[in-house]
């Protein structure tokens, strides 16, 4: 790690001796946007991130609670069955909803990668 800069700057004037100055500032004003782009996006999974811990603990709360009163609910009849089963999967739904969108976050951040890549 403390020989990047040394690297930097060597290939930096490696590729001045080839290249015209202007092509040098286009390549690091490159590099800065794509850097910026890459932040951008890999800062906005973090919210979903959080967001799909909480609703995992909801759900594993609302199993718990079906589980310690499973007796209970069995003899209560199917209205009470059928109300828990909805709690129970809507919660479940949510955590899907949530790592739907974060698939899709990091299929973003996949692609630009490769886009990036491709192109630099």
């Amino acid at each position: 790690c403390g020989s990047l800069p040394v690297t930097i700057a060597y290939y930096t004037f490696i590729a001045y001796q080839y290249l015209d100055g202007k092509l040098i500032v286009c390549m690091y004003g490159y590099f800065c946007i794509t850097i910026l782009l890459q932040r951008y996006l890999a800062v906005q999974v973090t919210p979903y991130i959080m967001a799909k811990e909480k609703a995992e603990a909801e759900f594993r709360t609302a199993l718990i609670r079906v589980n310690n009163k499973a007796e209970a609910i069995a003899l209560s009849g199917e209205f009470a069955e059928n109300r828990e089963r909805f709690i129970v999967d809507r919660k479940y739904f949510r955590v899907l909803s949530i790592q739907y969108k974060i698939l899709f976050r990091f299929w973003l951040i996949s692609w630009s990668s490769s886009l990036i890549d491709y192109l630099g």
